[in-house]
C-alpha cells in the first residue's frame, strides 16, 4: 500500500513537471526589435499587430474572385510496384 502512495505521489510530480515543459515549448520566444526603450502603450501596440497579422487566413476559400487562383488538381494515383501512374499496388497488373 505505501508503495501505492509513492507511485501516486511519483505519478503527480511527473505529470507537473511535464506540464511545466510543454508550457516552456508553447510559450513565445519572439523579442520585439526596438532600438531605444519602449512604452507600455508601444509595445501593446506592436503586439497586437503580430497577432492580427498570423491570424490572417493563409488560404483563400474556393470561387474568390480576389486573386483568381485555383487550387491544384491531384495527381493521378501512381503505383509504388512498377513505378506507373493510373492504379495503386492492389491492383497492379505486373503482381
Amino acid at each position: 500500500m505505501y508503495s501505492a502512495i509513492l507511485l501516486a505521489k511519483e505519478n503527480k510530480e511527473l505529470r507537473d513537471e511535464n506540464e511545466k515543459k510543454k508550457q516552456k515549448r508553447t510559450r513565445s520566444r519572439r523579442q520585439i526589435p526596438a532600438e531605444e526603450g519602449l512604452s507600455v502603450q508601444e509595445a501593446s501596440q506592436l503586439i497586437t499587430e503580430v497577432v492580427e497579422a498570423s491570424e490572417a487566413p493563409l488560404y483563400l476559400p474556393r470561387g474568390s474572385p480576389q486573386l483568381g487562383l485555383e487550387p491544384r488538381p491531384r495527381a493521378a494515383a501512381r503505383c509504388s510496384g512498377c513505378g506507373r501512374t493510373g492504379h495503386k499496388i492492389n491492383r497492379c497488373p505486373e503482381r
